[in-house]
């Protein structure tokens, strides 16, 4: 009578002690659960500024899209010859999304920053993006001799070209943009904002963020799941 006794209190036991264990596994689980929530809220609440920022498209585009990137950085070209071309008309050119780069040149890439430089100035002379588009084209030669060729073949005005650069001109407002993207969480190029276009103000409400040389259809599929809501 003891065994049998005994045992239906070791049984009990046991119950108890797995009941316990589900207890603190399905506590654990919704903590996870509502800690993932919070994090995606997080994501809903960050705001990038696109101000005085180059950018393709209609400014009453419904979504924003806002590349970080480097020009000394393989993933970044291939992101600007694969990828970029077809959102660019799929979704920019139908008015659908607007398009804005931001630079973000890498401390290991000394190089960049030039090249950010050569970009802005030859903007003033409206050839931003032939120059962005020729930059991750020869992503190999951005010394200032080939920045300079670059230069002539898209019949820039060289002196004025070149004295842009020299002096400095855009050295602010590139810094400005890396620091931006170190508040926002950039650590890495190319990084991409999605969001909902301000009407009112230069800043986009994030709705997504991609991270990387991702393929087309990580953004198609980002895209349209806004464009629907």
């Amino acid at each position: 009578m003891t065994n049998i006794l005994t045992f239906f209190v070791l049984m009990l036991c046991c119950g108890l002690s797995q009941t316990v264990s589900f207890n603190r596994e399905d506590s654990t689980h919704q903590k996870l659960e509502e800690l993932q929530e919070k994090l995606r809220s997080v994501k809903y609440l960050l705001r990038i500024n696109t101000n005085g920022d180059p950018f393709m498209g209609s400014r009453k585009a419904k979504l924003t899209l806002v590349e970080f990137s480097d020009y000394h950085c393989f993933f970044c070209r291939r992101h600007d010859r694969q990828v970029a071309p077809k959102i660019i008309k799929q979704y920019v050119d139908t008015g659908k999304v607007k398009y804005v780069f931001r630079d973000f040149p890498l401390d290991s890439h000394p190089q960049a920053s030039l090249a950010a430089a050569a970009a802005h100035c030859a903007g003033d002379q409206n050839k931003y993006w032939d120059m962005n588009d020729l930059l991750f084209r020869h992503q190999k030669r951005l010394n200032q001799k080939d920045l300079k060729k670059i230069a002539q073949y898209l019949k820039l005005d060289i002196t004025t070209f070149q004295k842009c650069v020299e002096s400095g001109k855009y050295v602010e407002k590139i810094l400005n943009s890396r620091n931006d993207g170190d508040k926002a969480g950039v650590d890495s190029t190319p990084y991409f904002f999605l969001g909902l276009t301000n009407q009112h103000n230069a800043e986009i409400t994030v709705k997504r963020i991609l991270k990387g040389a991702q393929p087309y259809w990580v953004f198609q599929k980002a895209i349209e799941s806004l464009l629907i809501n």
